[in-house]
Order: C-alpha cells, then sequence, then structure tokens
C-alpha cells in the first residue's frame, strides 16, 4: 500500500493557470512543491477569468487525482483572489491552491473558503455600496447648494 502512494504522488499530474507573471518561473515552484514532472501550464490574461464558461471548462476539465492551481507574479496584489477561489471550488481536482513568483501559496480549502472568504466579500460588497449611497448623497446636496447660489445671484 506504501509502494503505491509513493508512485502516485510522484506520477501526481498538475494543472497550473498562470494570470500573470513567468510562467516556466512558478512551473519550476509547483514542480518543487508537489514533487511532479508533469505540470500542464497555462498562460491566461487577468481578463480572462470574466469569461465563466472558458475557465469553467479549464476547471472542470483537471482530473479528479491531480492539482489544480493559479498562478500569478504576487499574491499580495491579486485583486482577484475570491473570484479564482470561487473556480477552485468548482474543480474537481484532489488539491487547490494560488501561487506566485515568490513560492507563497495559498491552499484552498472549504471550511475557510465558506466561513472566511465568502463574509469577508459580503463585508466588502456592502461597504462599497454604503460609500456609493453616501458619495451619491452628498453630490445631490452639493449640486443643489450650487443650484442655489446661481439662482440668488
Amino acid at each position: 500500500m506504501k509502494q503505491s502512494d509513493k508512485t502516485t504522488s510522484t506520477n501526481l499530474k498538475v494543472h497550473l493557470i498562470v494570470l500573470s507573471g513567468d510562467a516556466e518561473f512558478i512551473q519550476e515552484h509547483i514542480a518543487i512543491l508537489t514533487g511532479s514532472a508533469e505540470v500542464t501550464a497555462t498562460q491566461l490574461v487577468e481578463k480572462a477569468i470574466i469569461r465563466f464558461r472558458e475557465m469553467f471548462r479549464l476547471v472542470r476539465n483537471t482530473p479528479k487525482n491531480s492539482v489544480l492551481c493559479f498562478g500569478c507574479k504576487d499574491l499580495e496584489v491579486q485583486r482577484y483572489q475570491f473570484v479564482l477561489k470561487s473556480y477552485l471550488l468548482l474543480g474537481r481536482a484532489k488539491r487547490r491552491f494560488l501561487i506566485d513568483e515568490q513560492g507563497k501559496k495559498i491552499e484552498f480549502g472549504f471550511p475557510g473558503y465558506f466561513f472566511l472568504d465568502v463574509p469577508r466579500f459580503v463585508v466588502e460588497l456592502f461597504a462599497s455600496a454604503l460609500v456609493i449611497v453616501v458619495v451619491y448623497i452628498r453630490l445631490l446636496l452639493l449640486r443643489s447648494t450650487l443650484s442655489e447660489k446661481k439662482t440668488r445671484e
């Protein structure tokens, strides 16, 4: 049993979807991290993640006994992490994570996604909507005061 576990870890297939950065460099990090020699990379532009059908097809075509990961230049400034994690949720791969050129890795886990990322995203949406409403009201008030000044003159 232990012998077959060792062979499956070395024969592990990795599907890397690179959004930004050096794909070969990220491939080397993943090969070292997973111990796999078979890393398939797909280079995309960041704007491609809004094409749901294409991304869904890419993510779902990853076999179940493999690794699915998104690579980027720097995870600290990656603004679409929630969207990428949502795509990882749809994937069928055994292991899923985000990785950057520096080797920083964010593992995908269901509890972390549902109990940390989703509530954080909802709070961000609420805060953004609140800012938009406040700015809109202030602009309306400013407009009305400016129009009153013009009518007095």
